[in-house]
C-alpha cells in the first residue's frame, strides 16, 4: 500500500502529545498505563514546522483548539484560541476552523493545507458534525487525526472507526489517507488490544514525537463476506459484530426482533440501547417478516449487519405455531389433525435463509446466541427454541468464512489457530 504523498511542510508536522490526558501514570497499575509506552505526553498538540503549533489539550481541554504562531519552544507566545471561521496563514500554510466534535463545546476540527496536501485535526469527544463532514467532501485529505472517544469520553477503536467511515462517506479522504488515531489516556482500555483493533481499520495509534505523515499505514483487514459472530447472553457479542463493520460508509442493519412496544419493558430498554450504538451511515431493516431476511441477503446493497439470529428463529416458531404442539400433553387435543404440521413450514423458512446466506454477495455479519451451554431447558418451548437455532448456527457455520466467538467481549477466531482475535502474538514480546 503506496500513501498519499503529503507536502513538505505536512510532511514535517509532529505531534507535541497525541493523550486526552497523563499516559501513563507514573505509579499507576491499571492495564492501559502498563501497557502504555514512555512519552505519550498528557496533552494533544500538533507542531507544523516552526510556523504554527496547534493545542487542543492542557490548554484547551476536549479538543478546543489554541494555535500559536512562532517557535515551538515557546508554544504559548502569541496564542490565540480558534473559533469556527477563523482563518490562518504563516507562509504557506494556511489552516481553517471548522465546527469540531460534537460531544466537546467549544471544539473545532482544523483544516491545514501547504498548498500540496491537507491534514485535517480533529481531537474532541465524539462525531464531526454534518455542516463540517459538507465542508469536508472531495477535500483529498491525505492525513486525517481522529479522536477514540465517544461522545460520553469513552475510548474505543469503534468510535475511531466512525469517525473514519464519517469522512469515506463524505468523500474528504484522499487516496490511500493515512488515518492516525489520538486521544487514549489511562481511563482507557488496554493500549495493545486498541493499537491491534485500530491497526483493523487502518488506523495508527500515535504518541508524542510521531509524524502523522510516517506513520506506516496498517493494511486495513475487510471482513469476508460471510461472518458468523456467536456468544452466551451478555458476552458482548453485537458490539463485536458492530465492530467488524465501524469504518464501513454505509450498513444494512437488518432488526428481526419485534417492535419495541409497552409490554415489554425490557425488550424496549435493549433495542433502545443497540440504537444508540449504530452511527449515521446505517440504514435500520426490519426483517421479521416471513422470507424478509432471506430477500434482504439476495438484494444487492452495502454490508449487512444480521442481529440475531436467536429473536429470528422466534418469529420464525411463533409463525409456525410450534408452541402449540402437544407432543408433550398427554391429553393431546383431538381437535388439531396434524399437531406437528409446523415443523414443515419453520424447516422451509430455515433453509430458505441458509440458501440465501449461502448465495448472497453481499458482505454479511451476522450475531447468533450460544444457548447450549447451561443445563437442559427444563420446559419444552426452551429445548425446541435452543435445537433449532442451534441447527441454523452449524448449518451457517459450514457455509461461512469465518466463525467467531465471544466470551467476556474477547473475540476467538474459531477458524484460526493463532488464537483471540485482534490480539497481538504473545512472541511479539508486547504491544505494537
Amino acid at each position: 500500500m503506496t500513501p498519499a504523498t503529503p507536502g513538505p511542510l505536512l510532511a514535517g508536522a509532529a505531534l507535541l502529545g497525541g493523550a486526552a490526558g497523563a499516559w501513563p501514570v507514573d505509579g499507576c497499575g491499571c492495564v492501559t498505563c502498563t501497557a502504555g509506552p514512555a512519552g505519550c505526553g498528557d496533552l494533544l498538540g500538533l507542531a507544523l514546522g516552526r510556523s504554527l503549533v496547534l493545542d487542543g489539550g492542557r490548554r484547551a481541554p476536549d479538543g478546543a483548539a489554541h494555535l500559536a504562531s512562532g517557535s515551538v519552544d515557546a508554544v504559548a507566545a502569541g496564542a490565540r484560541t480558534l473559533e469556527v471561521g477563523d482563518q490562518v496563514v504563516a507562509g504557506p500554510v494556511r489552516a481553517v476552523a471548522l465546527p469540531g466534535p460534537a460531544g466537546s463545546p467549544g471544539a473545532v476540527a482544523v483544516v491545514v493545507s501547504d498548498g500540496t496536501s491537507t491534514l485535517l485535526w480533529s481531537p474532541g469527544r465524539g462525531p464531526l458534525p454534518d455542516e463540517t463532514l459538507d465542508v469536508l467532501g472531495d477535500a483529498g485529505l491525505a492525513v486525517a487525526v481522529v479522536d477514540v472517544r465517544d461522545a460520553t469520553g469513552a475510548a474505543s477503536a469503534t468510535s475511531a472507526a466512525h469517525r473514519v467511515a464519517d469522512l469515506r462517506r463524505s468523500g474528504a479522504l484522499g487516496p490511500q489517507a493515512r488515518l492516525v488515531a489520538v486521544g487514549l489516556d489511562h481511563t482507557g482500555p488496554a493500549a495493545h488490544r486498541l493499537r491491534a483493533d485500530l491497526a483493523r481499520h487502518g488506523l495508527t495509534l500515535a504518541v508524542a514525537g510521531d509524524r502523522p505523515a510516517a506513520l506506516p499505514v496498517p493494511d486495513a483487514v475487510p471482513p469476508p463476506r460471510r461472518t458468523l459472530v456467536l456468544g452466551p447472553a451478555s458476552s458482548g457479542k453485537s458490539a463485536a459484530a458492530e465492530d467488524l463493520l465501524a469504518a464501513e460508509p454505509a450498513v444494512d442493519y437488518a432488526a428481526t426482533g419485534p417492535e419495541p412496544d409497552a409490554t415489554d419493558a425490557d425488550w424496549t430498554a435493549k433495542v433502545a440501547a443497540h440504537r444508540a450504538r449504530r452511527p449515521r451511515g446505517w440504514t435500520t431493516v426490519e426483517t421479521s417478516a416471513p422470507g424478509a431476511l432471506a430477500a434482504l441477503l439476495r438484494s444487492p446493497g452495502p454490508p449487512v449487519l444480521l442481529d440475531s439470529l436467536g429473536t429470528w428463529v422466534v418469529a420464525v416458531l411463533d409463525r409456525a405455531g410450534a408452541w402449540n404442539d402437544p407432543t408433550d400433553d398427554p391429553t393431546d387435543d383431538p381437535t388439531v389433525s396434524d399437531p406437528h404440521a409446523w415443523r414443515a413450514a419453520a424447516d422451509a423458512e430455515v433453509a430458505d435463509l441458509v440458501d440465501a446466506w449461502r448465495g448472497t454477495r453481499r458482505v454479511v455479519v451476522a450475531v447468533g446466541e450460544e444457548v447450549g451451554w447451561g443445563v437442559v431447558p427444563a420446559t419444552r418451548a426452551g429445548r425446541l427454541f435452543a435445537e433449532t437455532l442451534g441447527d441454523l448456527s452449524r448449518r451457517l457455520a459450514a457455509q461461512t468464512e469465518r466463525t467467531l466467538l465471544v466470551v467476556a467481549g474477547r473475540v476467538v477466531d474459531l477458524d484460526s489457530p493463532a488464537g483471540p482475535a485482534g490480539s497481538p502474538d504473545p512472541a511479539a514480546g508486547g504491544p505494537r
